[in-house]
Order: C-alpha cells, then sequence, then structure tokens
C-alpha cells in the first residue's frame, strides 16, 4: 500500500515501544480555538496520553440538538492539539471530548512488567504470557510467569490497578475502586492448578498424561522462538548479501574481552584527564561510562536516561542490548562550557564549537559523546539522549552512514520519548511546522546534506510519522540504507512509496495538504 494512500486515522496503527501506552482519561476534555478547513486547532490544559490517531468528538449543536462528531489526532504539541473531522465544519468555542485509548497488551507478551492489584499488592519482574480475551476480542485476564519462581499466575483485570513497563507507566484502570474489583484468581502458584480455564489442559496422545498449563505455555514459547529465530536467520542472510553487494562491511560481533579491554581502556583516558579537569568522577552504568564532574546528585539521575534510551532503541531493532557496543560507550558531561570547549579542542582536534551543546564522535569502532550542564534541565537531558543516542545509529548493523536530516530527526525522536518535557525539541517541531505551512514545502529536506534549526523539528515529525505508519517497516528502511542503500531507494523498497508520497502523505497528516518534498 502506498504512503499516498494513507489517511491520518492510520496513524493509529502499527507504533513501537518508544510510544507510551498508557490508557487515557474518559474526561479529558478540550476546546477549539482555531479553525482551518477541515483542520481545528483545541487547546486543552493536559495532553497526557495523546498522540497521533487518538479520536476523540466534538460535542456540537446542530439544529437546537447537542450531537457528537468524530475526529481523529493529526497534531500533538505543547498545550494544543489539532484535529481533522469529514464529518463536521468545526466552530471556535466549540468543546471537545478525547476518547479513551485501547491498551494493546499483546506488545508486552514476552516482557518483564511491574503490576500494582486493588488489594495493594505489588508483583515487580514478572513475565506477561497470554492475554486472555473475551468473544469481543476484550482483554479478560493476564497471564504471567512470576519472577524466579518458573511458576506462573493468571490476574483478571478487574484485579489490576496498574501496570509499569520499562520504568514508565503502561496501563491504569479508570475503575479500580468498583464493587466487582475482587480477586478471582489465585496470585501465584503452579499454573496447573491455578488455572482452570476450559482450556487450560490438553490431553495430549492417549496414551499419555495431561498436559499442565506451564508445560502448554513452555511449549508454545519454544514454538514462537524457534519460529522468530528461523524468520531473523533469512532477514539477516539477506541483509548480509545487500550489504555484501554494496560493499559495506557489518560490525563484528565483538568478544567479552574486547569489550572488557576496552572499558578499562576508557577508564585509562578519563584518569590521564583528571589532571587537567578536577573533580572528574566516573557513574557507571550497565551500558554507559559517565564521566563529569558536575554535581554529583544531577549527574546520578540523567544516567538512568541513557541506559532507558539504550533499551528502547535495541527493542525497537529487535536487537540484544548487550551486543551493540563494543564496551561500555564513554559520555562525558562537563559542569561548564568553558571545560567542553577546552576538551574538544585539545582530545578531539575540534575548534568548531560555538553554539553547540553537546556532540557525539565517531572514529572507527568507537564513539565519544560530550557535553556540559546549562541552565535548564530538562533540555539539557535532551541534548544528552540527543547525542548519545547518535552512536545508537552509528552502532547498528553496520557503520553506513544514513540522511543527515534523518540522523538528527531520529535522535531528536528518541530522545522526545525520553524527555517529553524538552521545552527544545517541542519548539522545534513548532517552528518547523510554521515553515511548512507558510512555504508549503519541505524545500528538499530529504535530498539535503545538511539541515537548518527548524529542519530538526521536521524531520523529527516526518520519522514519528514513519514509525507510526509502520514499524517494522521503518526498521527495514534502517536496514537498507545501513546496507549501503541510499533513502529514495530504501523508502520505495520499505514502504512502497516515492518521497515525494511521503511528503505528501505526511503533509496531510499535519494538516498541509499537497506538501511537496
Amino acid at each position: 500500500m502506498k504512503i499516498a494512500k494513507i489517511c491520518c486515522s492510520s496513524l493509529a496503527i502499527g507504533g513501537l515501544l518508544l510510544a507510551a501506552a498508557v490508557s487515557l482519561a474518559a474526561d479529558l476534555r478540550g476546546q477549539i480555538s482555531e479553525v482551518k478547513g477541515p483542520y481545528f486547532k483545541i487547546t486543552t490544559t493536559d495532553a497526557t496520553g495523546l498522540k497521533v490517531g487518538s479520536k476523540g468528538v466534538v460535542e456540537a449543536t446542530v439544529d437546537g440538538q447537542t450531537k457528537e462528531v468524530p475526529f481523529v489526532v493529526t497534531v500533538v504539541a505543547d498545550g494544543y492539539v489539532v484535529g481533522q473531522s469529514q464529518d463536521h465544519a468545526a466552530a471556535v468555542g466549540e468543546a471537545v471530548r478525547f476518547l479513551p485509548e485501547p491498551v494493546d497488551f499483546d506488545r508486552l507478551l514476552d516482557e518483564i512488567i511491574d503490576v500494582q492489584l486493588t488489594t495493594g499488592r505489588q508483583m515487580d519482574g514478572i513475565t506477561l504470557k497470554e492475554v486472555a480475551k473475551d468473544n469481543q476480542g476484550n482483554p479478560v485476564a493476564l497471564v504471567a510467569q512470576v519472577s524466579g519462581t518458573g511458576l506462573t499466575t493468571r490476574l483478571s483485570m478487574s484485579t489490576i490497578d496498574s501496570i509499569t513497563y520499562l520504568g514508565r507507566p503502561y496501563y491504569k484502570a479508570t475503575n479500580s475502586n468498583s464493587e466487582d474489583s475482587k480477586p478471582e484468581d489465585n496470585d501465584s502458584g503452579d499454573a496447573g492448578e491455578a488455572m482452570s480455564a476450559d482450556n487450560d489442559r490438553s490431553t495430549g496422545s492417549s496414551s499419555g498424561p495431561p498436559r499442565t498449563r506451564k508445560q502448554i505455555l513452555e511449549e508454545r514459547a519454544a514454538k514462537k522462538a524457534e519460529e522468530l529465530a528461523a524468520k531473523n536467520k533469512e532477514k539477516m542472510e539477506k541483509w548480509l548479501a545487500l550489504a555484501e553487494r554494496n560493499r559495506v562491511r557489518p560490525w563484528p560481533e565483538f568478544t567479552k574481552e574486547e569489550c572488557e579491554a576496552t572499558t578499562k581502556k576508557e577508564k585509562e583516558i578519563a584518569e590521564e584527564l583528571k589532571a587537567e579537569v578536577p573533580n572528574l568522577a566516573l557513574y557507571e552504568t550497565k551500558y554507559f561510562l559517565v564521566f563529569s564532574n558536575a554535581n554529583p546528585p544531577d549527574i546520578a539521575s540523567v544516567a538512568t536516561h541513557l541506559d532507558t534510551m539504550h533499551l528502547l532503541v535495541s527493542k525497537m531493532y529487535q536487537v540484544d542490548p548487550d551486543k551493540v557496543y563494543k564496551g561500555k560507550l564513554p559520555v562525558y558531561i562537563f559542569a561548564n562550557q568553558q571545560q567542553f570547549v577546552y576538551y574538544e579542542q585539545k582530545y578531539m582536534d575540534n575548534n568548531d564549537t560555538e553554539g553547540v551543546a553537546g556532540l557525539c564522535h565517531s572514529m572507527g569502532d568507537r564513539s565519544v559523546v560530550t557535553t556540559y550542564i546549562t541552565t535548564n534541565p530538562n533540555n539539557f537531558a535532551h541534548t544528552l539522549v540527543h547525542e548519545s543516542s547518535h552512536a545508537e545509529t552509528r552502532f547498528y548493523r553496520s557503520g553506513a552512514n544514513v540522511p543527515r536530516w534523518f540522523n538528527e530527526g531520529l535522535a531528536d525522536y528518541v530522545s522526545l520519548q525520553i524527555v517529553p518535557q524538552a521545552s527544545a525539541t517541542n519548539s522545534r517541531r513548532k517552528e518547523g511546522i510554521q515553515v511548512l505551512q507558510q512555504t508549503g514545502t519541505l524545500g528538499g529536506l530529504m535530498r539535503k546534506s545538511d539541515i537548518r534549526r527548524d529542519e530538526y523539528g521536521v524531520s523529527s515529525l516526518i520519522i514519528e510519522f514513519l514509525v507510526r505508519t509502520d514499524g517494522e517497516k521503518f526498521v527495514e528502511l534502517m536496514d537498507l540504507m545501513k546496507a549501503g542503500m541510499g533513502f529514495e531507494e530504501a523508502i520505495v523498497q520499505s514502504y512502497g512509496a516515492s518521497s515525494t508520497e511521503l511528503a505528501a502523505a505526511f503533509g496531510q497528516s499535519i494538516g498541509i495538504p499537497q506538501l511537496s518534498p
């Protein structure tokens, strides 16, 4: 299917775990403050949980009667959203109500989650194995494996108050205090005894004993893993063949010894720097070596963003997070701009730091991230994650480069998932949309070797559009470019559309029809 034929509402399809899936409260409301054709600006004090593709209704008065007219969200910005309705000529002042978002629990299968029960009990680190549904496809219970026991538990949805995934809220019950919120199943125990649904057991062969629920789930998981491994093997063989034709060398699988030696070397390099930068301390995470002389509590707090970002991107590309970097990635956070400039000039031979808040340097199989503390903590955290995510792109599949606009847009998009409150990212998006509204064109963005400030925001919006349209095709697009294919050819092969069709579909999604590339 061509991108050009995708309507705005289709953006609700797909997506990756990079977008939080918190259920939307039923009483989230707003008011129309501006109208332009079928599009209208909605002012709301709380856009929590809203995303492109979210749905709502306009509370319109037609012939003296109140009527609810459906619409779909096409843009989510700071303090307002843009809606589109094909069935109603919206008017300034009309009230709107956003509809609750269905939560996709299937995306959490085989993932580790934390569950808060309505009884107050906390169940951390359990692995979701099955989503039991009724005849209409609505979830009625979650089947999960209890950490460290090998046992499974069946949790009725009426007993679940909230679910957290990767440290972020994923689901919140809206009726957790209702009278029917009472446990209907045991919280733990052997699956063959804790669950008694009619289809929980299989008799197997006539001569063998019946299988327990645990055995059935284990067999199902093994079959799923086998099918996935075969699919991934075939996919990798095709990618390797393409990379070889384009003379692109894949990253080797770094050995444990190589990684340990590289990590040790990075620590030794930092020790040499300590003589010139007082109070330089190490904050070591699972995947990063953060060196800083700034306020320790501040650094310890933001350092956790890096591991979260790495896990999210690794999940996005379905790669082992332990096999991406050659050792732990070094990140230098200086207390002030002067120290940052000094390091860049002496250790990176870089004299072009004017107006720069952070950088990611890549030299062969080594990358180094540098930045400094700024007055706005959220914007500083954004810069840190943005620059560090460049290393994620660098070490995915191969060292082949992706277009500059794509690289920067992806970094801003990833950063926005970790630090959504950063004003810098949202400001760039607003500025970019304003320019597009005035010009009606991307100005050759997808063919440029460099980009302007306002094009950062546009680039991140295009990345978001591609991800939400089809997450699997986005990974395919990335794979093709990392195998040495140009963007124009890669977008056609992955999404089945040209850059011209992409521009038109993207423009429609943000309320700028007939946007040219």
